[in-house]
């Protein structure tokens, strides 16, 4: 034991010749320079709450517009409705033509065909419309399966759904 006795006493003359490095006193609170107050305090960041309110206003927004456009975008056409032709008789002749300017037939796209309580109807520029009823002047005579037969100024066509 007295060899751990010798190196205990060996290290407390050690210890006494170097003094231990001082701590200065600490300051009281009111004595700590502007530099060193700020950097002991937490810092006081601009909030990030207008940001995230701007970020979440241009998601909603950009929310809206998404619905709109999907909203004004075409209907969807009735089930097994083809796009419409209108099948034109042969061309009269140049005579008739310049003879009758006002038997011009009003432009007719139909878009589809339904049927309900036993009657038949046809869409025709975005009328319903049934035999006997009458869109821009012409009359529809016929609604059958897939074609409608119409008149205008007594002169008469065919309507079909095309196969494209």
């Amino acid at each position: 034991m007295s060899l751990i006795q010798d190196a205990l006493k060996r290290k407390r003359e050690e210890a006494a010749v170097i003094p231990p490095p001082e701590a200065p006193p600490p300051a009281p609170p009111s004595a700590i320079p502007e530099p060193l107050a700020k950097k002991n305090k937490p810092e006081q960041t601009p909030t990030k709450l207008p940001l995230i309110l701007i970020a979440i206003v241009l998601l909603i927004l950009i929310a809206f517009g998404a619905v709109k456009l999907l909203r004004t975008a075409p209907p969807a056409q009735v089930e097994n409705t083809k796009p419409t032709v209108v099948v034109k008789e042969p061309a009269p002749a140049k005579k008739e033509i310049e003879k009758t300017p006002e038997a011009r037939w009003p432009k007719l796209k139909l878009t589809g065909f339904a049927s309900g309580g036993g009657q038949r109807m046809v869409f025709i520029n975005g009328k319903m419309l049934t035999e006997g009823r009458e869109i821009d002047g012409t009359r529809i005579i016929q609604i059958g399966r897939t074609e409608v037969l119409v008149d205008y100024q007594g002169e008469r066509r065919i309507l079909r759904v095309d196969d494209e």
